[in-house]
């Protein structure tokens, strides 16, 4: 394949800082390996001409201008994702008069708690930082009444015991928890993909919130569900991660992210680099076709 010319569209208020906790970032370094020119596009003042571009706004909803922008490029990956809400993409949503009688769980409707909004605000979003560094957690829970991270979701036994807040709180979705359970272990598969290549791992943590830092066991998934191809093609997902579950063989969508993070203390190991270099060459499949 004749080199290519690969863009990769940011927030305007991105930094080297932000771009450092993006695994795109280091994705290109393979890309660049491979001969071809990749640049980075922050905002939309300025038009930059390239074979193929990549929306990476890593903000919940990407604002219109940013997918007007993008349509100028031939082959454009992420370029119909705008809006990565639970309230969008969940299909287990409760209201408080459901009929569920299992355990729900409380989520902030943003992804990754609105995290990425307050880094991209600038000058506002650094007040609110520094307002949220010095009122400690519980003060902060009562004045907002919503989680400040992922790991502040909590897990209720029924509906009837969910605060009545977190029902009209447009910011909070109250969901079914639906366990995927091994031995003592909560379990959450995590696929990430680009084009045709998909990497797919289940986390197993002892607590019921399975995120990174709460994991214990880390196994490969060889054939992730069919179903994330479904999803793939009904939320226009080029690039990005899936979390589900599986449960009696069905697959349940826990959260949808066109933005992967990075995890520097894992940059060096040899396997996850085998794996990305693997996901990267799935971008090579858009110039196949």
């Amino acid at each position: 394949m004749s080199s290519k010319r690969i863009a990769i569209l940011f927030h305007k208020n991105d930094t080297k800082k932000t771009l450092q906790a993006s695994l795109i970032t280091y994705l290109c370094e393979f890309w660049r390996e491979d001969g071809h020119e990749v640049l980075f596009i922050f905002g939309v003042k300025k038009f930059i001409p390239a074979d193929l571009l990549i929306v990476h706004v890593d903000l919940t909803i990407v604002p219109d201008s940013y997918l007007e922008f993008a349509k100028q490029y031939p082959i454009v990956l992420n370029g119909n994702v705008k809006d990565i809400r639970k309230s969008t993409i969940s299909s287990n949503l409760l209201k408080q008069n459901d009929n569920w009688e299992g355990p729900v769980i409380v989520k902030t409707n943003q992804n990754c708690a609105g995290i990425p909004e307050l880094i991209r605000e600038g000058y506002k979003g650094k007040m609110k930082k520094l307002f949220y560094r010095y009122i400690d957690k519980f003060k902060l829970q009562i004045l907002f009444k919503r989680p400040q991270s992922p790991d502040d979701y909590k897990v209720y036994d029924n509906l009837n015991k969910v605060p009545r807040h977190c029902f009209n709180h447009q910011g909070l979705v109250v969901e079914k928890f639906i366990p995927e359970i091994d031995g003592d272990y909560y379990c959450v598969r995590m696929v990430s993909f680009l084009g045709d290549r998909k990497h797919c791992v289940r986390l197993k943590s002892r607590s019921p919130i399975v995120k990174g830092n709460t994991t214990e066991v880390t196994e490969y998934v060889s054939k992730p569900h069919p179903d994330v191809e479904k999803y793939r093609q009904q939320l226009n997902f080029d690039y990005g991660k899936f979390d589900y579950v599986v449960l009696n063989g069905e697959f349940f969508l826990l959260d949808a992210n066109k933005t992967i993070g990075y995890s520097a203390n894992l940059g060096k190991e040899n396997s996850l680099k085998q794996s990305r270099r693997y996901r990267a060459e799935g971008l090579y499949s858009y110039f196949d076709q």
